[in-house]
């Protein structure tokens, strides 16, 4: 299998992975824990911290990771695609991530005042 069907194929299950768990964290479906969701100290100060955190998180980190779930499959999928949509797949992920870790650590250090 080549490197890049690889690389999109991890690219889709992290995705995929983003998608199911950051919105059962932010439900209180998955409690703190040291194991899911996000590993940000902000978050596990309170029961309500932590889903405070990640409820602000869905949304950027959703929306990094669906991008990131089509460029896995369209590279996965569609040949020639790769060297435009791996990187692209690859940032939407982690650009997500950051953002809703950001405004996560915002919204989980609100709660605490």
């Amino acid at each position: 299998m080549p490197t890049v069907v690889i690389g999109a194929v991890v690219v889709a299950i992290l995705s995929i992975a983003v998608i199911v768990l950051i919105p059962l964290c932010a439900a209180g479906r998955i409690p703190r824990n040291p194991f899911i969701g996000l590993r940000l100290p902000a978050f596990f100060a309170s029961d309500e911290a932590w889903m405070a955190g990640h409820r602000a998180a869905v949304l950027p980190s959703v929306c990094g990771a669906a991008v990131g779930l089509v460029a896995g499959i369209l590279i996965a999928t569609v040949q020639g695609l790769a060297a435009v949509w791996l990187p692209i797949g690859i940032g939407a992920v982690l650009a997500g991530l950051i953002v809703g870790a950001v405004l996560g650590i915002r919204a989980a250090e609100s709660t605490q005042q």
